[in-house]
């Protein structure tokens, strides 16, 4: 008579012992038979350490890829199967459902009047023609970029006198 103590991950159920098959964790008396017929016990403990598998979803913005994930680095939007060993060194397995919305980068030109000063943009108040990095977020809230070149063409006031006759008109 002796004892046993194993460790088996749940995905390596059923556990084979001798000519036993176990499913559960618990205790067990396990019979043998010896070479010479003798018969003999092992009481067996066993437990059974938890495996899991989960699906994760996450949204990303694009200007976070490469975004890692326990130890997978991921390029695109997609579904992965993401293994995992737990602190008992069981294989565990999460699907990630990963979501990239976009950013962007445009350049936009506008041409307005020096009356229309201070030009309003997006968040941003402009005084003076020039070049301008705009940042604003989309509605996923991924940060983006305008490059806006703002040109400012003059007004002109004037004052002319003519004088005519009165046969030219009308």
């Amino acid at each position: 008579h002796s004892t046993d103590t194993v460790s088996v991950c749940e995905n390596d159920l059923p556990f084979h012992y001798g000519d036993s098959l176990l499913h559960v964790a618990g205790n067990y008396d396990v019979y043998f038979s010896t070479i010479n017929g003798c018969d003999s016990v092992i009481s067996l403990q066993l437990f059974v350490n938890p495996t899991y598998i989960h699906t994760d979803t996450l949204t990303v913005c694009q200007n976070e890829l490469p975004y890692i994930y326990g130890d997978s680095i991921l390029y695109v939007s997609g579904n992965y199967n993401i293994h995992f060993e737990t602190t008992h060194a069981c294989d565990s397995l999460i699907t990630l459902k990963l979501y990239v919305n976009p950013v962007y980068h445009r350049t936009d030109t506008l041409s307005i009047c020096h009356n229309e000063l201070p030009y309003i943009y997006g968040d941003s108040i402009l005084f003076s023609e020039g070049r301008y990095d705009i940042h604003f977020h989309t509605s996923q809230g991924c940060d983006s970029l305008i490059t806006l070149q703002l040109y400012v063409y003059p007004v002109y006031s004037h004052s002319d006198t003519l004088s005519i006759c009165n046969n030219e008109l009308p």
